[in-house]
């Protein structure tokens, strides 16, 4: 596996050298969501601009990175089929309550682990498709089916 690379830290840990799901699921089991820097309670302002301006249509949309589910939660209560994954199965955990809690789980599929082994089983196209992460963004064609 691939170490993911990023040239900041996190929490005082190098977030380089975190190349297993069980070190991000000890931070989302350590840390309360509001001492985790990236996390937001708000989703992402240019995604709140993209359909404010109509720029992409409701659909099927896939989260990656999604984390607690922030995203995830906006884009089904704005009446899209959501597709969510991170690689952490508790912050896939809290995102799942997080979606209940907001009354869109039904319009929510969440997936833990890495986003090239995740093998989607809806077998259908993914209409747009949103990264928190912009190099995760240009890693290459993602497929669903």
């Amino acid at each position: 596996m691939n170490n993911i690379l990023f040239g900041f830290f996190i929490l005082g840990l190098d977030v380089r050298l975190i190349k297993e799901d069980e070190e991000w699921n000890n931070i989302y089991q350590k840390y309360s969501l509001e001492e985790i820097p990236w996390h937001e309670d708000e989703p992402d302002e240019s995604l709140i601009e993209l359909l404010r301006e109509e720029k992409i249509k409701v659909g099927v949309a896939l989260d990656v990175c999604s984390g607690a589910g922030t995203n995830t939660i906006y884009l089904a209560e704005k009446g899209f089929d959501v597709i969510s994954i991170d690689i952490s199965e508790v912050a896939t955990k809290i995102a799942k309550q997080r979606a209940q809690e907001a009354g869109v789980s039904k319009s929510c599929k969440f997936y833990s682990g890495y986003i090239r082994q995740i093998a989607c089983p809806h077998h259908q196209s993914i209409d747009w498709w949103h990264a928190r992460l912009t190099s995760l963004a240009s890693a290459g064609t993602l497929w669903c089916g």
